[in-house]
């Protein structure tokens, strides 16, 4: 079963074609599920160009509730968690990354994620419409590779300025810093990889591998 995480750019929520990579489900042998953020519902003055991290209130885990929400639609379908595979990119590979903890024995794909929130530079506006303080001590603000039992692979673009505190944050968890890393791939440990990559765009964020990449 394949989890995409993103946001539906348009906000109409029937035009399901505005999951960006909703057109990848037909190259997937199994079923492709795609989670929209809720939280452009619950703070309807959230501009659309602003990212939720499908993150909830303070007292509420939205997360957590997606991941039990996988995990029923899971059962349901006989899906082995071992066949689960979540991707993300962005603000949806921060949410893919953080649901890895919570879903043993799945697969992670994470492209560009943000893990460590106050670093990202459009934290303190969503601060200002939510209410939140990313900057607390928060396993949601600071997200950490904790299951040893789910495989995670993380792609950065080493030209994207914002995205370096993230990688450098990753890295601090396995004692590394960006100098010990190769261009390509990097395994980690035995259940993480970072592939490493190096492209000019006119948004370097933005720049993350296509279909056929993720399909190997």
């Amino acid at each position: 079963m394949f989890i995409y995480l993103d946001y539906i750019q348009s906000r109409l929520l029937y035009l399901i074609s505005s999951f960006v990579r909703w057109k990848y489900s037909s190259r997937f042998d199994g079923s492709f599920l795609a989670i929209d953020d809720p939280m452009f519902k619950l703070y309807k003055n959230m501009p659309s160009d602003l990212m939720g991290w499908f993150y909830g209130t303070k007292d509420n885990n939205y997360l957590l509730k997606i991941s039990l929400i996988i995990k029923k639609v899971a059962s349901l379908l006989k899906v082995n968690p071992k066949d689960i595979t979540l991707l993300g990119s962005s603000s949806g590979g921060y949410a893919a990354a953080y649901l890895g903890n919570l879903i043993n024995e799945c697969s992670v794909i994470a492209l560009n994620p943000q893990l460590i929130l106050s670093k990202w530079p459009f934290s303190k506006k969503l601060e200002r419409i939510t209410g939140l303080n990313f900057a607390e001590q928060d396993d949601r603000n600071y997200v950490q590779v904790s299951n040893t039992s789910t495989r995670y692979f993380f792609y950065y673009n080493l030209l994207s300025k914002n995205d370096i505190p993230q990688l450098e944050y990753l890295l601090s968890q396995f004692g590394m810093k960006i100098q010990d890393l190769k261009y390509g791939l990097n395994k980690i440990r035995d259940n993480v990889t970072i592939w490493i990559n190096i492209i000019d765009f006119y948004n370097r964020h933005v720049t993350s591998p296509e279909v056929y990449e993720i399909m190997f």
